[in-house]
This record gives structure tokens, C-alpha cells and sequence, in this order.
């Protein structure tokens, strides 16, 4: 009886590896068809987000609280380079999908979240000169930001697997605007901890200029990362069973 029940689970899992697996219990089904196919597309985005953030290995995603960076590089200019290392941001749940588009014609989607608020925890390496001062020092990283809007967008093919289609992504990218961000990079210039203080104070008060310099790095490490979620589900599930016509 064990045996056979072995085996019974043995063949239906063959099956499924076989001809792809079924929608999740968090995901229905869309149409291609239908005219308001960009609700039913956020409906799912909505209701799988928080299935994303938790993992699930069944459809090759990984969990992301936290969600683990090993490396972000930041050339700040030419004579500055800084280095993040084994970053975590564990306040992913919080995020919301605020919008979503598709267009079927193009094979692209767009899709527009709100986060109240992430923080950025990591070790960073900073060598170079700050105006004429070298610094070649380590230490923690502590970068926070809050209201923040993030744009995701993913172009894709469709490709043939075993007579069942399946979604590709050829190019992914990522851009957030906050409406503060906040840094601090510890042990800045150890050896006088006032002018670390000043250093830290500078950047915080113009803010603006120091995100625009770092949010594009960290973006694009996110986007990675969100692009191979994303790819280890749509190469599980056939996009006969995603979209019908």
C-alpha cells in the first residue's frame, strides 16, 4: 500500500514536471481578451506579493524576508568608490502594487509599488578622497528610506517547451523616488569621529544629491533580484495557464 501511494505521487509529479505546473492557490487565471485584463493582472500581482516575499520553492522562489544583497557597487566619481556588502532589507511586506501595465502586443509590463518605508542594513568599504581628504575605512551601513514609489518593468518573449509556451525575460529594469532618505555609514574616519559626524551630517542635508547618486545601484541589485523570482515562476508555470485567450 506505501509502495503503491510512492509511486502514485512519483507518476503525478512527473506529470506536472512534464507539462508545467498549475496556477498557485494565490493566482487565478487571466484572459488576453478581456478589457479590463490590467485589474486581473494586479489582482494576482496583489495577492502573490506577499507569497513572493515569503518564498516558495515549489515555484523556485526565494524567500526575500530578509532579502539577502551580497555586493552593491557605488562608483561615486573617479576619485571615491564605495562598496556595499552582505546587505539585508527586511521590510518588504510593507510594499504595495499600486499599478500595473501590459502590453501583449510589445511583451512588456509595467508595474508601479509604494513602500512606506525600507531600510538597508550592510557592511560597506569606502576608499578614495572626500574633497582632499583620503579615506580608505569599513564598517557598518545603515541606509533608510521612506514613501517611497518604485517602478519595475520587464520586457519578455514567449518561448515553445515541450508543446507548452512559457514567459522569458530579456531585460528587466528599476528606479525609486523617496521622498526623504536618511545614511549612515559608521566608523567614518575612525580616527577622528567628528569629522565621521560631519561627513554623515553632509550627507543627510543634501540628501537629494546623495540619492541620486547611490538609488540607481541599489535599484538595479533589486531589479536582479526581482527579475530571477520572477523568471524561476514563469519557468514553472506554462503561460497557457496564466493567460487564456
Amino acid at each position: 500500500m506505501i509502495q503503491k501511494s510512492i509511486f502514485i505521487l512519483f507518476v503525478c509529479f512527473l506529470v506536472q514536471y512534464c507539462e508545467g505546473f498549475k496556477l498557485p492557490p494565490y493566482f487565478s487565471q487571466c484572459s488576453r481578451s478581456d478589457p479590463k485584463l490590467h485589474e486581473c493582472i494586479l489582482h494576482n500581482a496583489n495577492g502573490g506579493l506577499s507569497a513572493f516575499v515569503k518564498g516558495d520553492k515549489m515555484y523556485n522562489i526565494q524567500s526575500m524576508l530578509p532579502l539577502y544583497i551580497p555586493h552593491i557597487s557605488l562608483p561615486i566619481d573617479r576619485d571615491l568608490r564605495v562598496n556595499l556588502s552582505d546587505s539585508i532589507i527586511g521590510d518588504l511586506s510593507t510594499a504595495k502594487i499600486k499599478d500595473v501595465k501590459i502590453d501583449l502586443e510589445d511583451k512588456r509590463l509595467e508595474i508601479a509599488m509604494y513602500m512606506s518605508r525600507a531600510t538597508l542594513l550592510g557592511q560597506y568599504k569606502i576608499k578614495g578622497k572626500i574633497s582632499i581628504l583620503p579615506i580608505d575605512e569599513k564598517g557598518p551601513v545603515n541606509i533608510t528610506v521612506v514613501h517611497s514609489r518604485i517602478k519595475y518593468s520587464f520586457d519578455y518573449d514567449i518561448i515553445e517547451r515541450k508543446d507548452k509556451h512559457y514567459i522569458n525575460i530579456t531585460d528587466s529594469s528599476m528606479t525609486y523616488k523617496s521622498e526623504r532618505s536618511f545614511f549612515k555609514f559608521y566608523n567614518l574616519f575612525s580616527e577622528n569621529a567628528i569629522l565621521g559626524d560631519v561627513i554623515n551630517d553632509s550627507l543627510n542635508e543634501h540628501w537629494t544629491e546623495t540619492n541620486r547618486e547611490i538609488a540607481p545601484k541599489i535599484a538595479s541589485a533589486l531589479s536582479k533580484i526581482a527579475t530571477s523570482s520572477l523568471q524561476g515562476f514563469f519557468e514553472k508555470i506554462p503561460y497557457e495557464e496564466l493567460m487564456r485567450d
